[in-house]
């Protein structure tokens, strides 16, 4: 078992290369043709692109704020020229999300940036070092997708009385 401090230096350089990763990702957005576009905003397109059926509930689901919260970004977003809306042509009550070619092409600037971040955050591993790092996020990523499920029940049972 570690030791309390090095567990404590391991949590801060986990919430410090998070924090570093996201202003990196804002700088280099801010330097691109799009610095128009926030973060929170090039994540909106980013997750219309990765939804297979793009309604507002779908998108709003996927990046977990509520529809209200994503209508006042694609209202934005919009504006701006990245997306577009559509009526459902089988439900007129269901808006569908789409993004535009300036949407597709801040998209391909926003997925570069992943691929340098890609390089630069895997340059130190090899062989076998993948696999011992992939079970070990894998074991991460499930034991807090675990949590997040009983921090939803909580946050549903208070307010759904």
């Amino acid at each position: 078992m570690a030791e309390p401090n090095q567990r404590s230096k391991v949590m801060g350089l986990i919430c410090d290369l998070f924090s570093l990763g996201m202003e990196i990702q804002e700088l280099y957005l801010k330097n691109s043709k799009y610095k128009e576009l926030s973060m929170s905003e090039m994540h909106v397109i980013e997750a219309v692109y990765l939804e297979p059926e793009a309604t507002m509930t779908n998108v709003a689901r996927r990046l977990m704020v509520t529809v209200g919260t994503l209508t006042t970004s694609v209202n934005r977003i919009v504006q701006k020229g990245f997306l577009e809306r559509h009526k459902s042509p089988t439900d007129k009550r269901i808006v569908l999300l789409a993004l535009t070619l300036k949407g597709r092409d801040a998209l391909s600037i926003h997925e570069q940036f992943h691929q340098r971040l890609e390089r630069i955050i895997l340059a130190p591993f090899e062989g076998d070092d993948y696999e011992w790092v992939l079970d070990r996020l894998s074991v991460i990523y499930r034991n807090m997708q675990k949590q997040r499920l009983i921090y939803l029940k909580q946050y549903e049972n208070k307010h759904s009385k």
